[in-house]
């Protein structure tokens, strides 16, 4: 209790209704046990939520990780509360002009750290966040600096519905104040009948008047192209692969250097399943527009879990392929005109005696559309 009542007084220094909540919940949301080391750790639901040796000491290394991506003039925000170990490391590791936030779900588990050790000063320091979802969002979009997530998993993992609720209200509140305006991240292929798709979709979105950041890959399809020239099937096919892996980890580097609201890849984009995960880690929302025949293309069956989103031109069996494959979501997305190069246009003779059909294609010249 004498812990509870010092940390409660000055978190009533930053936090005055939130530590009126505090003081007012029931707590026990952790149970509490000592270390190894001799401070005191957590399990939640039989899970540990900090180290069961040194908490202190697995908060530390946890911190440095996060510092290392932590831009100057971003503000930190922190999900998972726990026993707020990492948190007093974080604020330790950061530069001393830097603003953290810590998103609070359930006053009771910030009941359940107050409790156990005594916090210190740095928790005036703390930008405190409670309440519901869609507050919580109003105040992270108030915020005048880019946002920096941080996720403690073992802390964060009980309330990951919350999170997601605020995540989704956050980006509305975010378009909101951006006057709809979306930062679009569009991960074209190296080459393919995809890739004029890629084009369309940035000329797309432009349009509509949003920011795009066009990740064109086209540009590395010579140096692809020379690995295709090796007699051994076996050694075209690693050194492409592996070729690929680099252009996935060159994405993912260009993102964390300007983070997009959302990564749209295009069919055949080089993301590799380990970078799709470090995406989601890192709270970036990701989405594929498969724009081929799911039959013949099938390396979304290794890709499925990896995107939050999948836009598909196929209903029926693809839904319930992709579903099965891992793919969370998945939406119908037909093929459409692009006004600026699918139009009216007067042909000469020749062209049209080339061209005129009672039924044409629109899309790439491929010999087996050709046959048809």
């Amino acid at each position: 209790m004498e812990y509870l009542n010092h940390n409660l007084a000055g978190l009533r220094q930053a936090a005055p209704d939130l530590a009126e909540a505090v003081q007012g919940s029931q707590g026990g949301l952790l149970t509490i046990i000592p270390s190894r080391e001799g401070a005191p750790s957590a399990t939640h639901q039989g899970q540990w939520v900090h180290s069961a040796y040194d908490p202190k000491k697995e908060a530390r290394s946890w911190a440095e990780q996060q510092a290392k991506e932590w831009q100057s003039g971003e503000v930190g925000v922190v999900l998972g509360v726990g026993l707020l170990y990492h948190v007093e490391a974080l604020m330790g590791a950061c530069q001393g002009d830097a603003r953290l936030v810590v998103v609070v779900p359930d006053p009771s588990v910030l009941k359940d750290a107050c409790g156990v050790r005594p916090l210190g000063a740095w928790m005036n320091k703390i930008h405190w966040v409670a309440g519901t979802a869609e507050d919580m969002a109003a105040q992270l979009a108030a915020q005048s600096s880019p946002l920096r997530f941080f996720t403690y998993e073992p802390a964060a993992r009980f309330h990951a519905e919350f999170h997601q609720r605020l995540e989704a209200r956050l980006r509305r509140a975010m378009a909101a104040k951006a006057g709809g305006q979306l930062h679009v991240a569009v991960v074209g292929p190296i080459y393919g009948g995809s890739l004029p798709i890629a084009r369309y979709v940035v000329s797309a979105l432009n349009e509509l008047g949003h920011r795009v950041s066009w990740l064109d890959h086209q540009v590395h399809q010579s140096s692809y192209e020379v690995f295709g020239s090796y007699r051994e099937l076996r050694h075209r096919l690693m050194l492409q692969s592996r070729f690929a892996d680099v252009l996935s980890l060159s994405t993912m580097a260009h993102l964390a250097e300007d983070p997009p609201d959302l990564v749209l890849a295009i069919a055949q984009a080089p993301l590799s399943l380990a970078v799709l995960q470090h995406l989601r880690k890192k709270k970036f929302l990701t989405a594929m527009w498969f724009v081929e025949n799911y039959r013949h293309l099938t390396y979304w069956q290794q890709l499925a879990g990896g995107y939050d989103y999948w836009f598909v031109i196929q209903q029926g069996d693809c839904f319930d392929a992709l579903k099965r494959a891992g793919a969370a979501h998945v939406h119908y997305l037909p093929m459409a005109a692009d006004p600026t190069v699918h139009r009216p246009m007067t042909l000469t003779a020749a062209e049209h005696q080339e061209y005129g059909a009672d039924v044409s294609f629109v899309g790439a010249g491929y010999a087996n559309r050709r046959i048809l």
